[in-house]
């Protein structure tokens, strides 16, 4: 989870996904830290066990005057409401700040770390630089660096030399993406990932020769590497395939703003619900998955996303990159009248049964097939709500074998009892 403390940002990092998230400049007020420490306890006695990271997010959180006190008072609560605390920064903060974190026990810090030629002036690159060295020699914190691969000319090589110096040998990456809605210049688009990823595989060799463990940060589709790459991920570094799945629920990350509105990710901000409407962590997956998971299904970065045999487990990329699904759902429309077909298929089955007229069965047959066509093609194939469909349409349709191939597949995806409930009864 991540709990973003202020929006002030000391950089302007020019393929920010937040910019828009970032525009009020406020911060986490104590009367809301106060609030969100007793959701954190509402998730403990609700999970049983405490949170197991908590992101502490900006803009820049080496801005926020709390920082420290926050930390403090989450772990001063008698049960344990949280496992690992990590501290997301830009480096670009007055280096006594640092001091904030006095007294809060160990921290890790990530360290977002962009190459040199993008910062705004050469002194905002040496504080960045000052600031780095006194985390590790002065305040021993435990830091990893995050690159954002924002162009085709990226210079991985000076982000290895920097790990190195410092001995740093764990790094995060993405390759940047949009905000929701809007189109970024300063950023690869998808068009353009056949050249990249070439490019993006070599740094990650390279970081591996020089003893820096790497992993995924942000989705991109299953299809920016090739199998044979996928297959060195493997033998070498199985963090980077573990991170190529879908950005549906779990596999995304949940957000906080200051003032207490929980979002999917930055990027769709706008669609948010109220801390004070969720006992857990559990109950906001729920929330997310219904609100926008199941609304957006995958971007279809590429004509060939429609068919690929990896859907189930590809996102394909960011979601934000598919635009105005969530004002214009058209999957929605799609589902009713894929719903419509099969309750057709139902009377073309009936009247077979009732008249044995062949032209009834062709016709059945034909449907058959287009249902079938449609549902290993469709968005949100283990999605168990349509699971469900299709098992009650088999159970209708005389199949036993598929229908109860289907209910367990619905089982497997999340179906609950009053799910099935309802089915029943309409």
């Amino acid at each position: 989870m991540n709990i973003f403390v202020t929006r002030k940002c000391g950089n302007n990092c020019p393929y920010c996904f937040a910019q828009e998230f970032m525009q009020s400049k406020t911060e986490l007020s104590e009367e809301n830290a106060i609030k969100f420490i007793e959701f954190l306890r509402r998730n403990r006695k609700s999970i049983k066990r405490p949170l197991s990271e908590l992101n502490i997010m900006g803009g820049e959180p080496f801005l926020y005057k709390n920082l420290g006190w926050l930390i403090k008072k989450i772990k001063s609560s008698k049960e344990k409401l949280v496992d690992d605390f990590i501290i997301f920064t830009g480096g670009i903060f007055p280096t006594e700040n640092l001091e904030l974190l006095n007294g809060t026990g160990n921290v890790e810090v990530c360290l977002n770390l962009n190459e040199k030629k993008t910062y705004a002036s050469e002194s905002a690159y040496d504080l960045v630089i000052k600031n780095l060295k006194t985390m590790i020699d002065k305040k021993y914190f435990q830091v990893g660096l995050g690159y954002n691969i924002a162009s085709l000319d990226f210079n991985g090589d000076e982000i290895i030399k920097t790990a190195k110096r410092f001995g740093i040998d764990h790094l995060r990456f993405a390759i940047a993406s949009p905000v929701y809605g809007n189109d970024n210049p300063n950023i690869v688009h998808p068009e353009d990932y056949r050249e990249l990823s070439p490019k993006v595989f070599k740094f990650i060799k390279k970081c591996h020769a020089n003893d820096i463990k790497v992993n995924l940060d942000c989705r991109i589709p299953f299809c920016f590497f090739t199998e044979k790459q996928i297959g060195w991920f493997v033998t070498h570094n199985q963090r980077v395939p573990e991170g190529i799945k879908s950005c549906a629920c779990g596999g995304g990350p949940l957000c906080v703003s200051p003032e207490l509105e929980v979002s999917k990710c930055t990027v769709f901000h706008k669609t948010n619900e109220s801390l004070d409407m969720f006992t857990s962590i559990y109950d906001i997956n729920g929330w997310v998955l219904n609100v926008i998971d199941h609304k957006f299904g995958t971007p279809d970065l590429f004509p060939k996303c429609s068919t690929c045999p990896h859907k189930t487990r590809c996102s394909g990329g960011c979601p934000a990159w598919k635009k105005d699904f969530l004002d214009k759902p058209d999957e929605w429309e799609d589902t009713n009248k894929w719903i419509g077909l099969l309750n057709e298929n139902i009377h073309l089955h009936d009247e077979y049964c009732e008249s044995k007229n062949n032209t009834a069965y062709d016709n059945f047959i034909r449907n058959e097939m287009l249902i079938q066509q449609i549902f290993e093609s469709f968005h949100r194939k283990n999605e168990p709500n349509m699971l469900y469909y299709m098992f009650l349409y088999y159970k209708r349709t005389g199949n036993s074998k598929l229908s109860r191939r289907y209910k367990r597949r619905a089982i497997h995806y999340g179906l609950t009892q009053e799910m099935a409930a309802n089915f029943n009864q309409s």
